[in-house]
């Protein structure tokens, strides 16, 4: 489900093992947009049997891309030196009472750029979602490029400016967000 919740015109996907002959079909439904974040919720179905459920909570946020960062010559050689702004996100599991939970990004899954990077653990409790820059097989973010400590910033602001005050503030989420969080 993981694997969906940050991609925003994918709302299905099946992926069928013809060897083994099974298939397995994840389907994401926004059920919350608040403005302040969103809640989706995901069905897991093996082989039209075994359905498994999960919700995740999904803040977002956009930044312009300051000028410093457009002139790097790392970023122009990847060619985001035209954009504009971009978007970061961090997503949290949710129990089925709605309460927040732990999600270690099993599998060294933690960090997403668009889909997830298999050998970067966050050590994060929750997942974060940004453009980062990645090594040609995806399989790491490039550590030191600008571009990658600004998006990196840009996270921390969200969870700042935008996750802790809606947490705080929230009955189902303000006793346990510490122990997500920290």
């Amino acid at each position: 489900d993981r694997t969906l919740l940050f991609l925003r015109n994918i709302e299905e996907i099946e992926i069928t093992d013809r060897v083994r002959g099974s298939t397995k079909r994840i389907s994401k439904t926004k059920v919350s947009d608040t403005g302040d974040y969103e809640i989706y919720e995901f069905e897991t179905l093996k082989d039209d049997k075994n359905k498994e459920t999960s919700s995740w909570l999904v803040f977002r946020s956009t930044s312009e891309i300051p000028p410093r960062i457009k002139e790097d010559q790392f970023t122009k050689r990847w060619e985001r030196d035209e954009l504009d702004s971009r978007e970061v996100m961090v997503g949290f599991r949710l129990e089925e009472d709605g309460k927040l939970t732990k999600e270690e990004g099993t599998a060294h899954m933690g960090v997403f750029s668009f889909l997830p990077l298999k050998e970067v653990p966050s050590g994060l409790n929750f997942l974060v979602q940004a453009d980062f820059l990645t090594a040609p097989g995806r399989e790491t973010i490039h550590r030191g490029a600008p571009w990658n400590e600004w998006l990196a910033e840009e996270v921390y602001r969200l969870l700042v400016n935008d996750v802790v005050p809606v947490f705080k503030n929230d009955n189902r989420w303000k006793y346990y967000f510490t122990s997500i969080l920290y």
